[in-house]
């Protein structure tokens, strides 16, 4: 998943952060116990950040639902049969010279599915702290190649509905989720000794992503 909607509650790795209910990363990340009905904290989960050249790349991560299958090309090498439409879109769905114009939101939904069914081209996984690509052991924490820090984190607590309200803490569609950083590295091109700040060390290494919304990024550089 994409994550943009969190903020530093602490100067010793606590954050905070937003996640809607309905999105099928919610039930990774903020579990439902079945026996007490009450999220589950404890949560591992792992933040990379992404840098430029990986714009399209967050997009497909983001505008992606786990719900349809693996995001990982490499989970799909034993898949042989077609991906299906079932969502009973016509043909023209499948084409891809089609005017996005034309399509109806429901339509161009269902296109980014026929197309990444397969999986994201260029999402690979690495182990944490490397850079270099490497198979996925399953059940494992695990970065995502070409970003510039990895940040192990835990869930810890799940502010949720408030006995006075009939909403949650921020609204009936989403969690607030109080997590803190577990292990963290970063590439040493970013990471300055001296002020103990992530930055770019030099021009020559590209900026690294914030995200404003609306599928704009914004571009942190060495200055």
């Amino acid at each position: 998943m994409v994550l943009s909607w969190l903020t530093a509650t602490n100067n010793s790795g606590r954050f905070m952060f937003s996640i809607n209910r309905s999105r099928h990363s919610a039930t990774n990340v903020v579990p439902i116990d079945e026996s007490s009905g009450k999220a589950r904290t404890g949560v591992d989960f792992v933040l990379s950040i992404p840098v430029q050249g990986m714009e399209q790349l967050v997009l497909d991560v983001g505008g992606t639902s786990g719900k349809w299958g693996s995001k990982f090309v490499a989970d799909h090498y034993h898949d042989d049969a077609e991906p299906s439409n079932e969502t009973g879109e016509d043909d023209e769905c499948r084409a891809a010279d089609v005017d996005l114009t034309s399509l109806s939101n429901r339509q161009k939904k269902n296109l980014k599915r026929m197309r990444l069914a397969k999986g994201i081209p260029n999402l690979e996984t690495v182990p944490i702290g490397h850079s270099d690509a490497s198979a996925r052991e399953k059940n494992l924490q695990f970065a995502i190649n070409g970003t510039c820090s990895h940040i192990h984190c835990r869930t810890y607590a799940i502010l949720d509905e408030p006995a006075s309200s009939s909403l949650g803490i921020i609204d009936e569609e989403h969690f607030l989720v109080m997590a803190e950083v577990i292990d963290a590295h970063v590439h040493s091109s970013y990471w300055d000794a001296t002020k103990k700040q992530f930055r770019p060390m030099r021009d020559d290494v590209p900026p690294y992503l914030t995200f404003f919304g609306a599928q704009t990024f914004g571009y942190v550089r060495n200055r």
